[in-house]
């Protein structure tokens, strides 16, 4: 696994335009009901302005804190913030941002 760190959301997101993700990947291969192939595409080769986030996508992430301390308390495992994305290989154009460590394990969530 490589490592890229990205400290500023909007380099992240920059970095991240280069890499197929996991949630771009369900796109790809039709699992996400919302955005197919093309949808994909058209993102990544600039065709489609930046996009806002919607109110599910907004809560999602506003509440990705409270879902990691309920985990936490539930579990009494201890999780930490992710601040990278990860990649398989160096030239690799798969990649995946996890939201959080789970410490101790080999465990993401």
């Amino acid at each position: 696994m490589v490592r890229i760190e990205c400290l500023d959301r909007a380099l992240w997101l920059m970095a991240r335009n280069t890499f197929i993700t996991a949630t771009e990947l369900a796109a790809i291969v039709g699992a996400d009901p919302w955005r197919g192939p093309m949808d994909v595409y058209a993102e990544k080769v600039g065709l489609l302005g930046h996009e806002p986030p919607s109110l599910p996508m907004r809560v999602g992430t506003a509440l990705e804190g409270l879902i990691a301390e309920l985990y936490e308390e539930r579990t009494e495992n201890k999780v930490v913030a992710n601040g990278f994305t990860l990649c398989h290989q160096p030239d690799s154009r798969l990649a995946a941002t996890p939201d959080f460590w789970i410490v101790g394990e080999n465990a993401l969530m």
